[in-house]
């Protein structure tokens, strides 16, 4: 039987000093972990196999204008948001679990 998704959303993934967001991605053992993130930071210890990192999916005059956005004001171009949706979609999450309130916005 296939284990529920849990997605998890977070701007940045994953510091070095965000290791409880890391344990609780990969700790919840009768759940599949998924995450999804603006970026990725240098740390690899808390890496899974599904992750959806927006800022690696843009290319041209989208990643300009996205990054322009993001750096001003913090906030994903409605393409971005999308393209994160639709990838998220195709697991089915059981549950969306956005590490902060910030992010959820």
């Amino acid at each position: 039987m296939q284990k529920p998704v849990v997605v998890h959303g977070i701007r940045g993934y994953l510091s070095r000093t965000e290791t409880f967001v890391g344990n609780q991605v990969t700790g919840l053992q009768e759940y599949a972990p998924v995450v999804v993130c603006h970026h990725r930071s240098d740390n690899r210890e808390f890496d899974i196999e599904k992750m959806y990192v927006i800022s690696e999916h843009r290319s041209g005059i989208q990643k300009a204008r996205s990054n322009v956005l993001y750096s001003a004001l913090r906030k994903l171009a409605a393409p971005d948001v999308d393209a994160a949706v639709q990838w998220v979609r195709q697991y089915n999450p059981a549950l969306l679990h956005l590490h902060y309130a910030v992010d959820a916005a």
